[in-house]
């Protein structure tokens, strides 16, 4: 089932959206993101999989009433899911220069997809990575009440207010690019399923298109921290290309949500190994000199200095604390988190 009635725009916005998990939550959120202030001046394709629940049914009946969506809904795939399959069938109906890769989590910033779509345009950059915050509950359900603002929550970050964050994660998914590079590398590979590094595989290959991964030995190391400036191997490389993006505080949001230990996130195992293996192959056996330092370090002090800002109001990048371990310090907070306040 598709939804045609385009408007003019520049750029659109493919999200997957499978209702297997969490379906209740996804649909409410779906919907808040196709009907936030400032998304019809952008045009969005959902490519859901519909596997025919009554809230698979709801997604469709509501989705559709929207001018600016085209949604693409049919059971693509049964079992496991898989936002490979899915991009891949959104893009099939983009018809702008540019895309953005979100998902339904995310709290919609339609300014600045906006703001870094117009960095393609004008050629400033070739792709896009925007950091990603991922908030705690407390900060998310404020967000979406209104009574927390997008400008408030990532203040709070940046002066180490834990109650407002888990992490920053510095690159994610969130990539803004040219339809037609999407297109010439084939798409994301439909072999990863369940959560997990089809992201990496995608964004590695799209900058390496570029020249702006380089294909050495160190690109196999996969080790994640929670202090973006720490980050090492492949994270670190396309860390790289995220980095001016954080310092300018071009930042989206990322919603809430629990992670029950289940088969989707079990997958996450077995798309590492997948991504190694086409790591290996990507590097082959001419892999050159490193190109970036160790850490993102050197790089983030330089990247301070040619954007004029001081390195000392970007210490929590640093910080590889869980979110949450310093939230419940004073006797209120406990209080308020045993009453569900926070």
């Amino acid at each position: 089932m598709q939804n045609q009635r385009y408007i003019d725009a520049r750029l659109t916005a493919v999200v997957p959206v499978d209702l297997l998990r969490r379906p209740a939550e996804l649909l409410r959120r779906m919907v808040d993101q196709v009907s936030f202030p400032g998304m019809s001046q952008l045009k969005m394709v959902i490519a859901h999989n519909d596997r025919g629940s009554r809230h698979d049914r709801a997604l469709v009946d509501v989705l559709s009433r929207f001018p600016h969506v085209t949604l693409v809904s049919h059971m693509f795939y049964g079992g496991a899911v898989n936002n490979a399959h899915l991009r891949n069938r959104a893009v099939e109906k983009v018809d702008t220069e540019m895309l953005v890769l979100l998902d339904a989590d995310l709290h919609p910033n339609p300014t600045l997809l906006a703001e870094s779509s117009r960095l393609l345009e004008l050629q400033e950059e070739r792709l896009v990575i925007l950091p990603c915050l991922y908030l705690t509950k407390w900060a998310s359900q404020r967000l979406r009440t209104g009574r927390e603002t997008p400008d408030t929550i990532l203040g709070g970050y940046f002066s180490f207010r834990r109650r407002y964050f888990q992490h920053m994660a510095s690159p994610s998914s969130v990539l803004v690019m040219r339809t037609q590079d999407y297109r010439d590398l084939g798409g994301f590979d439909e072999e990863f399923q369940g959560h997990g590094y089809e992201d990496f595989d995608f964004m590695l290959r799209l900058a390496m298109r570029h020249g702006l991964v380089p294909r050495t030995e160190d690109l196999l190391e996969n080790k994640s921290f929670r202090a973006p400036l720490l980050a090492v191997g492949f994270r670190k490389y396309l860390g790289r290309l995220s980095l001016p993006r954080l310092l300018e505080k071009r930042v989206v949001l990322h919603l809430y949500h629990d992670k029950p230990v289940d088969s989707y996130y079990h997958a996450r195992a077995k798309n590492a190994v997948r991504l190694q293996r086409k790591l290996r192959a990507y590097i082959g056996t001419a892999a050159g000199e490193t190109y970036c330092r160790e850490f993102l370090v050197d790089e983030f002090l330089e990247c301070c200095r040619k954007q004029g800002v001081s390195a000392q109001d970007y210490l929590v990048l640093f910080d590889t604390r869980p979110g949450h371990i310093d939230r419940l310090s004073k006797w209120t907070d406990r209080l308020k988190y045993v009453l569900g306040m926070c």
